[in-house]
C-alpha cells in the first residue's frame, strides 16, 4: 500500500513539530498564546533546548535559574542542535532496522 503523498507531508510535518516541543520544553508558559510561532520554534532554531528548570517533584520551577533537563547530546558534551545526533543516529539506525525487517517480511525470507 502506497502513502500518500500529502499524508507523508502531514506525518514528517507533525514529528517535527512534536520533536520542537519536546526537544526545548514541553510545558510552555502559559502567558503564550501561539506556542510554537512565539516560544517553541524559535527556541529549536537557536538551539535552546532542555529548557525546563522544574524537577518532577517541584509545584513550580518559576524565577529559577538552574536547568532540571537535559539530553543525551548535551550529557555527552554537545551544545545546541549538535546535542541531537545521538537522537539522530537512534532515529537512522531504528528505521534502517525496521526498512530491512519489512523486506525480509515482503520478500518472505527470514
Amino acid at each position: 500500500m502506497a502513502c500518500e503523498p500529502a499524508g507523508s507531508v502531514a506525518v514528517v510535518y507533525s514529528m517535527f513539530l512534536m520533536l520542537a516541543g519536546t526537544a526545548v520544553k514541553p510545558e510552555v508558559p502559559r502567558e503564550i498564546y501561539h506556542p510554537y510561532q512565539e516560544y517553541l520554534l524559535p527556541a529549536f532554531f537557536e538551539g535552546r533546548l532542555a529548557l525546563n528548570t522544574q524537577s518532577i517533584d517541584m509545584v513550580t520551577g518559576r524565577g529559577r535559574r538552574a536547568r532540571f533537563a537535559w539530553n543525551l547530546g548535551q550529557r555527552l558534551g554537545l551544545e545546541g542542535g549538535t546535542s541531537l545526533l545521538p537522537l539522530a543516529l537512534y532515529a537512522a539506525l531504528a528505521g534502517g532496522w525496521l526498512l530491512v525487517a519489512l523486506r525480509r517480511e515482503a520478500g518472505g525470507t527470514r
